[in-house]
């Protein structure tokens, strides 16, 4: 055997040799990166906030002077030290946003508990809710929306819906809590 067929056979060899150690790289990178992978993703699933139910709006009503709701805050619980519950009340008028209403009655802030209670809004004499709330008004509707904010935000400062997540509250939408208003 001459020099030339040794040195293709070491060459050969050598090209054996990487490519099995290429192909056996490619894959202990891939598992390498995937088990990282992985672990970035459990813990960044790990880190996330526990779920927040919602509370549930049991029964509402509206009359020309406020409304009412019997809200259950038992699946909230969780935010109790932290927040409180609000009630708001606005006039339904399809020509405008509800987020961006600012014809709006907002409760007294109240604690989250375990059982169910009543919340009710009762209309300032001179705000627009009771204007338009009279029975010769329409729009003769009235809407009831939840929402929570951490207990050292001052309330006076919403002053439409869209205000409750710019200040860390959260609103959950009710489509279906509107009432006929009742003299």
């Amino acid at each position: 055997m001459g020099i030339v067929a040794q040195r293709r056979k070491a060459e050969k060899a050598l090209r054996e040799r990487w490519e099995f150690w290429s192909r056996s790289t490619r894959w202990l990178v891939t598992f390498v990166l995937f088990v990282g992978f992985a672990v970035f993703d459990a813990k960044w699933l790990y880190d996330l906030p526990p779920e927040i139910g919602a509370p549930v709006l049991a029964g509402w009503g509206a009359y020309t002077t406020g409304c009412i709701a019997l809200v259950d805050t038992s699946q909230i619980l969780n935010l109790q030290d932290t927040h409180r519950i609000y009630l708001s009340c606005q006039l339904v008028d399809p020509t405008m946003d509800p987020l961006e209403d600012t014809r709006i009655t907002i409760s007294n802030p109240f604690r989250i508990v375990k059982d169910t209670f009543k919340i009710i809004v009762n209309y300032d004499p001179h705000s627009p809710m009771a204007t338009l709330s009279r029975p010769a008004n329409p729009p003769n509707q009235a809407h009831m929306s939840l929402f929570i904010l951490p207990n050292d935000v001052d309330i006076s400062k919403v002053r439409k819906l869209s205000d409750v997540p710019k200040l860390g509250g959260i609103l959950w939408p009710t489509r279906d809590a509107a009432s006929a208003i009742t003299p």
